[in-house]
């Protein structure tokens, strides 16, 4: 048996570690305490040469990363920048950002005038890339919350809020177009302040390079006894990055 300390934590009894454990043809996993709940997350390869066990450096160096969140833990933060602030009317939409050349977004800061559920469920974001909307939900799911939640707890490495920023860290490449708007569904006009750093060339090759995509969920009907429902439906290769979810109250 093994115990990787390195990559377990713990909160409100719940227990979560992301090793990376290869093995061929045959994985098999025993604990002494009988959970109540638990899930394995797997990829399956067709070549050995993909499953790789990260070092120790490694997991350090991600764990010292992790102990800072809002902190961009990338390496390259992009040569481009700009700030600005935007008030929204109610029923209206305000542009972050534009660009018509090939570029990256590396960094998407927002500061808001309130992080309650009023404002960040009532927010929208919508992302356009190359002509195509790719994201279009509220600033509480893009930003690694979910619905009427405190946003204080959404600290993770790649999003969430610092206590004062929201921020966003997944790259966005784009080789035609990119935009970034606020749409304010709010009974009160709203201010925002952002910060976005992006690299003004693109380096990744278009026909082997997804872009940054969220599918957003708003109802999603489960009935008891039913088996597990979609989180997510799309066709196509692609890597899912992460997910974000509220819990549902099973309908009869």
């Amino acid at each position: 048996g093994i115990y990787p300390h390195t990559l377990w934590e713990t909160k409100d009894a719940i227990w979560w570690a992301f090793p990376c454990m290869p093995f061929k043809g045959q994985f098999k996993a025993v604990t002494t305490i009988p959970p109540q709940w638990y899930q394995y997350t797997l990829h399956t390869y067709r070549e050995d040469r993909f499953s790789e066990v990260p070092g120790k450096d490694e997991i350090e160096r991600v764990r010292k990363k992790m102990q800072s969140p809002g902190v961009f833990p990338g390496d390259s933060s992009g040569n481009r920048n700009k700030t600005t602030h935007v008030a929204i009317d109610t029923k209206a939409a305000k542009t972050l950002f534009q660009s018509d050349e090939p570029g990256v977004i590396r960094q998407l800061r927002l500061v808001p005038p309130s992080i309650n559920s009023a404002v960040m469920d009532s927010v929208f974001i919508r992302i356009t890339t190359d002509g195509k909307t790719t994201a279009y939900l509220p600033l509480s799911f893009f930003f690694g919350g979910y619905a009427k939640v405190n946003m204080q707890n959404a600290r993770g490495l790649p999003a969430g809020f610092d206590g004062k920023t929201l921020y966003n860290y997944f790259p966005m490449p784009y080789w035609k177009s990119f935009r970034i708007e606020l749409e304010n569904r709010s009974v009160a006009p709203v201010d925002f302040s952002s910060d976005i750093n992006w690299s003004d060339t693109n380096p990744y090759p278009a026909n082997a390079t997804g872009t940054f995509c969220v599918q957003y969920n708003p109802r999603t009907p489960v009935k008891a006894g039913a088996p597990d429902f979609v989180n997510l439906s799309v066709k196509g290769s692609g890597v899912m990055v992460g997910v974000v979810r509220r819990r549902v109250r099973r309908t009869a």
